[in-house]
């Protein structure tokens, strides 16, 4: 699936996500729906709203998607750290 995101301006107030076709493979409409549901799972991580059809809202004025998305970077780099600090085989 492919995730648009539209941003207008540096200075917008405000994010929409769809979820769209990325790599032009068939999909039952089940799995599209299981696709919308774990994307809006994963926009939700950051703040982002439910608002119709999959689509999702960001309000990027607001603090706790500013919180959300600096927790999210954390988790990031523990995850590459951890993962670099592993020994190759």
């Amino acid at each position: 699936m492919r995730i648009d995101a539209h941003v207008l301006a540096q200075d917008c107030v405000a994010a929409v996500c769809e979820p769209g076709d990325a790599d032009g493979r068939e999909r039952t409409d089940e799995q599209h729906r299981e696709a919308v549901v774990k994307l809006g799972r994963l926009w939700s991580r950051i703040g982002s709203e439910p608002f119709r059809h999959g689509v999702h809202f960001l309000d990027r004025h607001l603090q706790r998607p500013r919180d959300l998305l600096a927790e999210r970077r954390k988790e990031f780099a523990a995850l590459c750290r951890s993962r670099r600090d592993q020994p190759h085989l």
